[in-house]
């Protein structure tokens, strides 16, 4: 039959018990503070995460809002119109260049056609000018316009004559640009009038 401890020996026991409740809790509140830390370094490191990514997206946008060609008008100033285009007209496909003379008006001129000679390998002329001294052009030298002026009133080009070498035809000039990349012309003559497109290279 086995033997009752001893008080002394049940003393002891309850001691080391209390102790040993004592550790376990220790550990549990030592286990789940670390598990609090670990809980709250996740948080911050998945909130700086998500932080640091929008970041950079925000300061994109800013620049975007802030860029010259959202901001800028292409009309505001004359030599806006400075530049290189592509004119595709009536089935005929050439590239302009525009220029700023020294009384401050501006000239168009062709330097390049995509069907620059003839069948027989010629260089094409300006055929249809109605200035007949200028018939014997190339029609990579033709002149367009020339002195167009800056109206900055109305933020626009005029006071010159375009010309139309497909038709041969003169008329009065406006322009103007309907976006950063598209010059707007328009000619007028007889109550008539037509507007094309240029297109900066």
């Amino acid at each position: 039959m086995a033997t009752e401890p001893s008080p002394h020996r049940k003393t002891v026991m309850r001691q080391l018990l209390y102790q040993h409740i004592f550790f376990m809790n220790m550990n549990n509140m030592v286990l789940g503070l670390l598990c609090a830390a670990f809980t709250l370094f996740t948080f911050n490191v998945q909130d700086l995460t998500a932080r640091t990514n929008i970041t950079p997206i925000a300061n994109d946008r800013i620049v975007s809002e802030n860029s010259p060609s959202m901001t800028d008008d292409p009309n505001a100033a004359g030599d806006n119109i400075i530049g290189n285009y592509l004119v595709e007209h009536k089935g005929e496909k050439s590239k302009v260049k525009v220029f700023k003379n020294a009384d401050g008006s501006y000239t168009a001129q062709v330097f390049w056609v995509q069907n620059r000679t003839e069948k027989d390998g010629s260089v094409r002329k300006d055929t249809k000018n109605p200035d007949k001294s200028l018939r014997n052009v190339d029609c990579d030298k033709i002149l367009i316009f020339k002195g167009l002026k800056y109206d900055a009133s109305a933020k626009a080009w005029g006071g010159a004559s375009i010309y139309d070498p497909v038709r041969g035809i003169n008329a009065s000039l406006k322009a103007w640009f309907s976006d950063s990349k598209t010059l707007s012309l328009k000619g007028s003559k007889m109550g008539f009038s037509e507007t094309v497109t240029w297109t900066r290279l």
